[in-house]
């Protein structure tokens, strides 16, 4: 259901346009899509809350949940007959936890019937006629298909239903007097097809049918005729909730049809039947829409037995023409306002294609222009504005390379002067002062700077063969007026800062500067929805939205720009925390079953059977988790720490908490590798507790024993049917996979804790797919080994609380981290492996790691890739490979009889384990792999890493990397090979992790070099950031106000309703192509 009037909000977002084109009956005002939208939108919200339901709910009771808020929130005859749809639908449906073809046939039909009888003058023709062709045709396969409730049968029925509706939406053209002289089809039945093409897309899975809408009579919606013999619209409507005791449907009817040409709707379909009333002493509430004729007034005085009730829309509502979620002004195409080759342009080059995504493109920075400065006083490597006029301007052509070199010689009143932009030539002879701007190309400097023309150069002055000039200075060419005035709008000027665009090579950032001023002089700001409420406006002292657009972009100080920017800072903050605050609500508001711990249990046996002492900070979280776990509410909760600092422990002791009250935990790895790594380690450390046994932990007198199970893809199939089993019936107390777990068929007795390994390589949609395999919602622990500083953890984790593990427990030996740089060099390559050597024969093993698995080009396995952040230029250069390396190293003298072996994510599972075992028990010496040892591999023998082409690997990985090695008290040795020259900038990684241990200094480190897009992208793709002016490393103030704030508008306001403009905002960032900061949680 969340799926569907999801899906079905967004098809009304990107048609209601064109639906409002083609509104003409019963009056042609133009906002059957808009009404429709925020109507489906009411009752797509209401389900937000959602997030996480268990996968055996009630349909039901969801979709009345919907309908209750669409009846609330209905807008127009066709908002409020779709949410009597809805209310209908759901009754046949009570007590079902499946769709089935004869269910979604039953729901069909009764919603139809109490559609039509919620109107007080039905017509065919409508939105009626597609609601009831659509369940004939549903009911008509249903009856084929004897019983049969699979879903086969279901996706027949939905096809079937959808073009039921298609058939009558044409039809409606024939059968209405208005939409015939218009020649268009009813545009409620189109919405009304739409949302069941909608339903039939969530529920099976398939894509939209975008041809139901284009293959429709192929009308114009532009056709001035379509509306040309139509009544006009007088602007206003009727909107209101009313309260009615006891319920009398004659005398509100009565005293609605003296007002106009009425419509009425109702939740209470007996109230509005032709009959006229449900007898006396009832209450119920009606949403009502009243169409008053021009002779009238407005509702001023409801029917003595009615009551206008606090959620009253008002009276009169003006007729929207769009939603407010889909503001008019920032959803118009760029054309509409820059014209269609200035918006082909930023298309082509930008990918901006509406008003919001222009005025959202900010600038970098700014420049200064400084002081006026008279041409004899330029001083050395500093900068100065210059106003001086041109004297002459000429081009040459170059002689070492194609090109030209435009020179402009200026003068001002003290003297003259040529700027040097671009060349060698030597000027010296000229008169004191004297300089030249050459342009390299200057082809627009060549059109601009004509002789007698005054203009402004602004730059920083250097010297070239003992003459000074400025170096590729910015100018603006004057008017004469200013200097006519006595100068003084020139000096204004010089002090105007120069917002600077992030460009492209075609794409200058002075071009787009144009287009952004074309853009502010014809843009109407006025109109913008604000996110920010009012409130808080005032007590932080912003400036109104409009007015911070305008000066972001077109400052005349810096303080315009510094202030129009901390405001657009905040808004995005408080967006963001908003979505975070309403997640963290929507959490906290499920009901989970408490998992108290037992002090005879599994978990107290596995502390008494410890051989070593908890760390303090073990300890501490250990005590939190075991607090939030017997609360009846869902724990949600971070676990960060350095690498080796015993989150498994912690993890560990929280799942057999939950197994001694009875529930079942699961451990979703990212990787195969890491899960048998997981399971190995899990019940090595059980021990005697890891046997066979009931699910249920240790009572009294029980051998305490709790069973710890293996799921991955590549598992054969018995071993994986009988472990599925095995989690199904309850069996298996710790269930342990890969993304296997996900899987449908995948089932649980009583999922108690999730716990989630390596947090960064999963997002939110993973979590819940766990989630929903529980009978309540289950607590949910993630871990990650990469250090997170606080205000990413607040940006991008902030619908989990987090705890922090920063010490290391006894017995860990320091590492030591050494770069080794081939290019100064080459000789070390050869001393690499006489090292390696010395460390087998004092009893040690080796890694040896490789970007890649074979010598071709991106010859990656699944879920291995190269990380991001890497430079391109370097692309080309050949990679050590898993394959060759082993084949050299075979050769190799110095590891002669070295028992060697390959590891990487593409070999066959057994071979795979068979490998990792060689390596546990000491036979395999020498190990070559790609990253898939980067996490939760534990051997405590190895004492040497080397880690080969490391420039391309990202920080975080290089420090998880090095964590393999020095894990048993014997010190660890890194080796950072590289062959990039000194001063290369992918050498700054390998210079920052050679230097530090420390994974929270790495963690800022690397958030320095890495694009935003890293940060919060869920892909970790490094492309464009999410955000735009907010950086996470800099604004910790601006995001902790921010939180704070979104937090009280939250528990203030659970679904935003009273912030809609603010709700709206989310539900853009959120969209699916902008839900990366979740995604990435």
């Amino acid at each position: 259901m969340k799926r569907w009037l999801g899906k079905a909000e967004t098809a009304l977002g990107n048609h209601s346009d064109r639906l409002n084109a083609i509104n003409i009956f019963p009056v042609a005002d133009g906002d059957t899509g808009t009404n429709l939208y925020l109507t489906v939108r009411a009752a797509a919200r209401s389900l937000a809350a959602g997030t996480g339901q268990p996968a055996q709910v009630d349909v039901g009771a969801v979709l009345s949940t919907a309908g209750q808020a669409a009846l609330e929130e209905a807008r127009g005859n066709s908002g409020t007959l779709f949410s009597v749809f809805l209310c209908a639908a759901a009754e046949p449906l009570e007590g079902h936890t499946r769709l089935t073809s004869t269910l979604l046939a039953a729901a069909l039909n009764r919603a139809q019937i109490r559609a039509w009888s919620a109107l007080s003058d039905p017509v065919p023709g409508t939105m009626l006629s597609v609601m009831e062709s659509a369940a004939r045709a549903a009911a008509a396969v249903d009856a084929g298909q004897n019983g049969d409730d699979s879903n086969h049968a279901l996706g027949l029925a939905l096809d079937a239903a959808v073009e039921g509706a298609l058939a009558a939406v044409i039809q409606t053209e024939d059968q209405l007097d208005a939409l015939t002289t218009a020649h268009v089809v009813d545009a409620g039945g189109v919405g009304m097809l739409l949302i069941l093409d909608c339903l039939r897309s969530a529920v099976m899975g398939v894509e939209l049918q975008s041809e139901l809408l284009d293959g429709l009579h192929g009308y114009d919606v532009a056709d001035p005729h379509i509306h040309a013999d139509m009544p006009d619209d007088d602007g206003v409507e009727v909107m209101c909730t009313i309260n009615l005791s006891p319920l009398n449907a004659a005398t509100l009817r009565q005293r609605l049809d003296e007002i106009g040409e009425s419509v009425i709707m109702s939740q209470v379909a007996a109230a509005l039947t032709r009959a006229g009333t449900t007898g006396g002493g009832s209450t119920s509430t009606f949403r009502i829409r009243s169409l008053p004729s021009p002779s009238s007034g407005p509702l001023a005085n409801p029917p003595r037995s009615a009551s206008v009730n606090s959620r009253c829309r008002g009276n009169l509502m003006p007729a929207q023409s769009t939603p407010p979620g889909m503001n008019a002004e920032l959803d118009l195409a760029l054309e509409r306002r820059i014209g269609k080759r200035s918006a082909a342009v930023i298309e082509k080059h930008l990918g901006i294609t509406t008003v919001e995504e222009l005025l959202n493109y900010f600038p970098r920075r700014y420049l200064t222009r400084g002081e006026l400065t008279p041409i004899s006083d330029i001083p050395l490597d500093e900068d100065v504005t210059l106003i001086a006029r041109v004297l002459s301007s000429s081009t040459r052509t170059m002689r070492a390379r194609k090109g030209t070199i435009t020179d402009v010689v200026i003068s001002d009143d003290d003297g003259q002067a040529g700027l040097r932009l671009v060349g060698g030539t030597d000027y010296r002879g000229k008169a004191p002062g004297t300089l030249k701007i050459s342009f390299f190309n200057g082809y627009r400097a060549k059109a601009e700077l004509l002789p007698g023309r005054r203009a402004l150069f602004s730059g920083k002055v250097t010297s070239f063969k003992g003459s000074l000039g400025l170096t590729n200075p910015d100018y603006h060419v004057l008017d004469e007026e200013p200097f006519s005035a006595g100068g003084q709008d020139a000096g204004k000027l010089a002090a105007m800062p120069i917002p600077v665009y992030p460009a492209t090579a075609k794409l200058p950032s002075w071009k787009i500067q144009k287009v952004v001023a074309a853009l502010l002089e014809t843009a109407d700001l006025a109109s913008l929805p604000d996110p920010v409420p009012a409130a808080v406006a005032e007590r932080e002292g912003f400036l109104p939205l409009h007015q911070a657009y305008r000066l972001i972009h077109a400052p005349e100080t810096a303080a315009d720009w510094k202030q129009a920017r901390e405001r657009l800072r905040y808004q995005e903050a408080l967006v963001l925390q908003s979505a975070l605050a309403r997640r963290r609500a929507q959490l906290a508001s499920e009901e989970a079953t408490a998992r108290r711990p037992r002090p005879d249990g599994v978990r107290a046996a596995f502390d008494r059977s410890l051989p070593f002492t908890l760390t303090d900070g073990q300890a501490a979280v250990g005590k939190t988790l075991a607090g939030e776990l017997a609360r009846d509410f869902p724990m949600n909760r971070l676990l960060q720490g350095e690498v080796g600092s015993g989150k498994t422990v912690v993890a560990l002791r929280a799942m057999l908490q939950v197994v001694d009250a009875g529930g079942q935990a699961a451990l979703l790895a990212p990787t195969e590798v890491l899960a048998a790594q997981h399971y190995d380690s899990i019940r090595r450390t059980l021990g005697p507790l890891s046997r066979d046994g009931l699910l249920g932990g240790l009572g009294a007198g029980d051998d305490a024993s709790v069973q710890v199970t293996l799921l991955t893809g590549s598992m054969p199939t018995a071993a994986r049917r009988q472990a599925m089993l095995d989690a199904a019936s309850g069996t298996a107390g710790i269930v342990i996979g890969t993304h296997a777990l996900l899987s449908d068929n995948v089932s649980f007795y009583d999922l108690g804790l999730i716990v989630v390994d390596e947090q960064h390589r999963f997002g939110v949609e993973q979590r819940d797919a766990l989630r929903a395999k529980a009978r309540k919602p289950p607590h949910l622990l993630v871990m990650t080994a990469t250090p997170i500083p606080r205000t990413v953890a607040m940006t991008v984790f902030g619908d989990l609380e987090t705890s922090t593990l920063d010490e290391l427990p006894k017995g860990r030996a320091p590492i030591t981290t050494h770069l080794v740089g081939l290019a100064e060099n080459p000789a070390w390559a050869g001393r690499i492996w006489a090292r390696a050597r010395e460390e087998i024969d004092a009893g040690h093993q080796v890694y040896v790691v490789c970007p890649k698995i074979g010598t071709d080009d991106g010859d990656f396995s699944p879920g291995e890739a190269e990380p991001p952040g890497l430079d391109a230029e370097e692309s080309q250069r050949e990679l050590a490979s898993v394959t060759a390396v082993v084949e050299h190293l075979q050769g190799e003298p110095s590891l002669s009889g070295v028992p060697l072996a390959p590891l990487h994510g593409r070999q066959d599972p057994e071979l795979k384990s068979a490998t990792m075992a060689g390596f546990v028990d000491n036979t395999v010496k020498l190990l070559v792999s790609t990253t898939v040892i980067e996490v939760g591999v534990d051997v405590h023998n190895a004492t040497l890493m080397v880690i080969l082409d490391a420039d391309r690997f990202g920080i975080s990985q290089l420090h998880q990397l090095r964590g393999r090695v020095g894990r048993g008290g014997l010190p660890g040795t890194c080796l950072l090979v590289t062959a990039l020259e000194p001063g290369h900038p992918s050498r700054r990684r390998l210079e920052a992790v050679a230097a530090t241990t420390d994974g929270f200094v790495l963690s800022q480190e690397d958030l320095k070099l890495r694009r935003e897009g890293d940060i919060l992208g869920a892909s970790q793709s490094g492309g464009r950031s999410t955000l735009k002016l907010l950086r996470v490393l800099e604004h910790e103030d601006v995001i902790a106000r921010a939180r704070e704030d979104a937090q009280d508008i939250v528990a203030a306001d659970p679904f935003l309703s009273r912030h809609e403009e603010l709700a709206d905002a989310i539900e853009k960032y959120l969209n699916p192509e902008k839900e990366a900061f979740l995604e990435r949680g």
